[in-house]
């Protein structure tokens, strides 16, 4: 009898062990993937818009999202377009409204910035697209996937310098920009960069506080505050005067980051990968909007705050998206490989891929846009 129990015991700690030596080489494997995934995106990010490509016009070509109907009414894109991959990106697509106008202050949206806005890249309309067919508007956008701060004026010059029989831009245009994203992601190939946000991630693990002075935040948004203040001096001159930016949406919930956190901070939980989010968004959107009217005032520019960040978190939430493990971020951050090297994928839940929402939300930011619009519109603003 004793012999039976000392073998079931054996047995029992032996299987125990196994189980636990293969969970450690499951995560030892996701870990290496994560790592390597993140590398690739990096490394790719901001070069592969530009290697082997081509310039498309559509029509005669066509492209997603634009529709036949929709080049038929008379639509038009010009998109970069890989000869290796079928990977594409906006340069330039023009959207016109419909004959009647709803709005009576706006004569058109302009919108600049990152694939959050790049329609082309994402294979649907993006939330300011949407936003000027609600309004019905027209709509000229210039953002390119992969774009930085430092990219936007001259995204501003090239629409400046299009000419259409029935467009010109003017003190009434909606300029829309979505920018400082890629500054946040692509900032951590720089060593020093990567150290203050490991840095950062640590100080956090060891205090409970999270208004703590954070590195990482205070010299991304010294970085791409630096670039808006030049961006809203261009504009100025070229007679903008209501300018809508977006929030970083650098977020508790976002899979691509969620990752990041885990794999510069082996075992954290998933509390500590959301307060650490939270905390780094927070600031850096602190540091970089916190101050925007005033910056874009001294260039005679009004600047409205959309805080797309926050109305993505409550979106996640809704849809039980906000709380990724692993195994789903690492699957999200796979996708968006195969989105940058293929082209656009469908969409299949909240997620578009790590790190852009799909279309369903781009829908809800383009209600809220229009909401935030109609409630506090600018200075001599009158939406009807």
């Amino acid at each position: 009898m004793f012999y039976r129990s000392a073998c079931a015991r054996h047995f029992l700690s032996q299987t125990g062990s196994g189980r636990v030596m293969r969970q450690h080489r499951m995560v030892r494997k996701a870990w290496a993937v994560g790592v390597c995934s993140i590398a690739v995106l990096l490394a790719l990010g901001k070069q592969h818009s530009q290697l082997f490509t081509r310039v498309v016009r559509a029509p005669p070509a066509s492209v997603a999202p634009l529709s036949h109907g929709d080049l038929a009414q008379g639509a038009r894109s010009e998109f970069l377009e890989s000869w290796i991959t079928s990977k594409r990106h906006n340069q330039l697509t023009w959207l016109p409204a419909e004959r009647r106008l709803v709005n009576s202050q706006f004569s058109s949206i302009l919108v600049l910035g990152d694939s959050y806005a790049d329609d082309v890249d994402m294979g649907f309309f993006c939330w300011p697209s949407r936003l000027g067919k609600r309004l019905k508007l027209l709509v000229l956008n210039v953002a390119r996937g992969g774009s930085e701060s430092a990219h936007v004026s001259a995204q501003l010059e090239r629409a400046h310098a299009w000419k259409h029989e029935d467009f010109t831009l003017d003190i009434q245009s909606l300029l829309i920009l979505h920018t400082g994203g890629n500054d946040a992601l692509h900032s951590l190939r720089n060593p020093r960069m990567l150290a203050l946000l490991i840095s950062d991630l640590y100080s956090l693990r060891n205090s409970m506080e999270d208004q703590l002075e954070l590195s990482f935040p205070r010299e991304l948004g010294k970085a791409v505050t630096s670039k808006l203040d030049n961006f809203f001096a261009s504009a100025a001159v070229h007679g903008h005067r209501h300018i809508v930016l977006s929030t970083l949406p650098i977020i508790s919930c976002l899979p691509l980051a969620r990752l990041l956190v885990q794999l510069l901070v082996p075992g954290a939980s998933a509390g500590f990968v959301t307060r650490s989010l939270r905390a780094l968004g927070r600031s850096i959107n602190q540091c970089v909007c916190g101050d925007i009217q005033s910056l874009a005032a001294k260039h005679g520019v009004y600047a409205q705050v959309f805080d797309e960040a926050s109305q993505l978190e409550l979106l996640a939430e809704e849809a039980g998206a906000s709380q990724l493990g692993l195994s789903d971020g690492l699957r999200l951050v796979l996708r968006q490989l195969q989105r940058i090297l293929a082209g656009p994928v469908k969409d299949s839940g909240f997620w578009h891929d790590g790190h852009h929402p799909a279309s369903e939300a781009h829908e809800r930011l383009a209600e809220e846009v229009e909401r935030i619009l109609h409630t506090s519109p600018p200075p001599g603003a009158t939406l009807r």
